[in-house]
């Protein structure tokens, strides 16, 4: 296991091999953690996987599987982010985000967001949104977003 802590920006990073045995040579080679005035960014194999915002506690697992324990991320291309409390994501790409307990996400692209418990999901561009429990969904108008009930519970509204 690898850390990485910042207490100028409150951003505590823990990642995880596969297996659980750290292989720290591998760790090391595969993700790169650069810090900045303002924020945290992840790169695994070369590729720009998340910037974190101050105030988080991030874990990554199994490559670029994110759980977020609090704070703001942004999760880019193919990761996987798990949020619940008072977390908010910007999920880009082809990002996919299972929100619990409350949390926030902002999807745009071709994002695929999972929205259980009383999550809130503002969906633009090609997001595909699955609502569930007391969730709440709001569309961009003019979006190709498909926003799908999965619960009787949910409310879905269009944003002017």
């Amino acid at each position: 296991m690898k850390k990485f802590r910042s207490d100028k920006l409150g951003i505590e990073i823990e990642i995880n091999t596969p297996t659980g045995e750290a292989n720290l040579f591998e760790i090391n080679n595969l993700f790169e953690i650069k810090e900045t005035k303002t924020c945290v960014r992840i790169f695994c194999d070369g590729k720009r996987v998340a910037t974190i915002l101050p105030d988080s506690k991030i874990e990554i697992q199994d490559l670029v599987y994110i759980t977020c324990y609090k704070g703001r991320i942004v999760a880019f291309g193919n990761a996987y982010v798990e949020v619940g409390g008072i977390s908010r994501v910007f999920a880009r790409d082809k990002s996919r985000v299972v929100a619990h307990q409350g949390a926030e996400v902002r999807a745009g692209g071709r994002a695929k967001v999972r929205a259980l418990d009383s999550s809130r999901v503002v969906a633009g561009g090609r997001a595909e949104v699955f609502l569930e429990g007391q969730s709440l969904g709001y569309k961009w108008p003019r979006s190709r977003a498909k926003m799908n009930k999965l619960d009787d519970r949910v409310t879905v509204f269009n944003l002017n």
